[in-house]
């Protein structure tokens, strides 16, 4: 399954969205969702619609799931993409919390967010841990 089905499916459950009302909303059939959600091809102009009907925060982990999925396996570890590491959406209270890390574990989430950003095997084993502990397989 591509990145781009898993992180499209991921913001269809954040947003308790069905396909078939994803696909209204973005003026496309149930089928071209349901088709992007199990791992079908997306091109461009596709993206681009889907894209236009998620929020800030699942349009940019839809985007850059969608972009590590074209990155030729040649370049992994020279070329990567991130998404924002804070949200326009977060809350001052989610801010300050992670200001307020323990020193062990904020340099532990500092260096993985820096390995993340040039190791896509690394952010993937970040997102599926998160998955994991969410209970979203």
């Amino acid at each position: 399954m591509s990145r781009f089905s898993n992180a499209l499916g991921a913001a269809l459950r954040e947003l308790r969205l069905s396909q078939k009302a994803f696909a209204g909303r973005c003026n496309l059939t149930h089928s071209q969702v349901n088709r992007f959600v199990r791992g079908h091809n997306v091109g461009l102009a596709s993206l681009e619609t889907v894209a236009r009907a998620l929020p800030d925060r699942q349009r940019a982990a839809v985007v850059a799931a969608w972009l590590r999925d074209a990155i030729p396996q040649s370049t992994v570890g020279i070329v990567s993409v991130s998404e924002p590491i804070a949200s326009l959406e977060e809350s001052p209270e989610e801010l300050a919390a992670l200001a307020n890390l323990n020193p062990d574990l904020d340099r532990a989430l500092r260096y993985l967010i820096t390995a993340a950003r040039t190791h896509t095997e690394i952010s993937d084993l970040m997102i599926d841990l998160a998955r994991a502990l969410q209970g979203q397989h």
